[in-house]
């Protein structure tokens, strides 16, 4: 779920009151991106990034930011620096390119998601779908939601009925749907994150964590929603 960052932010700071050197708050904002959440407008000390995902958003550079006071932020480049990991002059240029649409993207792809959302919640062959749009908007994660973000963001994940096998099934019959473990750009991206991203957590802390066999994790891209929906339909029949 999503976590209240201005709630964390306060328990940290109460609970080190009085202490020399306090706990820096730091925010990994990579499912959501800049443009559907600024986690230090609501209290995090340092926000990382990826800017591989939906800053670069067409699956063609490396790279990543981290924000925040220049107290804090400043060691870290310097470290950076020494180490050698800046950011290439090429993929520096892709990353400018890309800036400029990254809104434009975000947007499109947060409009699909929530249309194949919707389709996947109405699906048979589907138990769960865990997006955060679907919060009601008088619950607190509802309320959360509104007051944090500007969007429940194209990624989420579903539960196909059958488990693991039918999950194969699914992601052998897709057309236009990729797969891959990555996520944030122009392309729909599709997963089985017990058997990829999450391969090596134990099985009863996958469980804790809402990662089934039977789970799915999408991303959902800015192509048309109907060719979307199709790809999905056809692949479920055959799931």
């Amino acid at each position: 779920g999503l976590a209240d960052i201005a709630l964390i932010a306060r328990v940290a700071r109460e609970a080190a009151a009085g202490q020399a050197r306090p706990p820096v708050v730091i925010v990994d904002n990579t499912f959501l991106g800049p443009t559907l959440q600024a986690p230090l407008r609501h209290g995090a000390d340092l926000c990382m990034t990826s800017l591989t995902k939906y800053a670069g958003g067409h699956s063609d550079l490396l790279g990543g930011a981290i924000s925040g006071a220049t107290a804090l932020v400043e060691p870290l480049r310097k470290r950076r620096t020494l180490m050698g990991t800046h950011l290439d002059p090429h993929g520096s240029w892709l990353l400018l390119r890309s800036i400029e649409t990254m809104g434009l993207r975000v947007e499109r792809a947060g409009q699909n998601a929530a249309t194949v959302a919707r389709f996947l919640a109405a699906h048979p062959k589907v138990s769960r779908v865990t997006w955060a749009g679907f919060a009601d908007p008088a619950s607190p994660a509802g309320a959360l939601l509104r007051r944090q973000c500007d969007g429940a963001g194209p990624t989420f994940a579903f539960d196909v009925a059958g488990g693991e096998a039918s999950c194969f099934r699914l992601l052998d019959a897709l057309r236009v749907f990729r797969l891959a473990v990555s996520l944030g750009g122009t392309e729909s991206l599709i997963c089985h994150p017990a058997t990829t991203t999450h391969f090596s957590v134990p099985p009863e802390r996958r469980a804790a964590a809402g990662v089934t066999d039977g789970t799915i994790r999408i991303s959902v891209g800015i192509e048309h929603e109907a060719d979307l929906i199709e790809d999905l339909a056809q692949a479920l029949e055959k799931a």
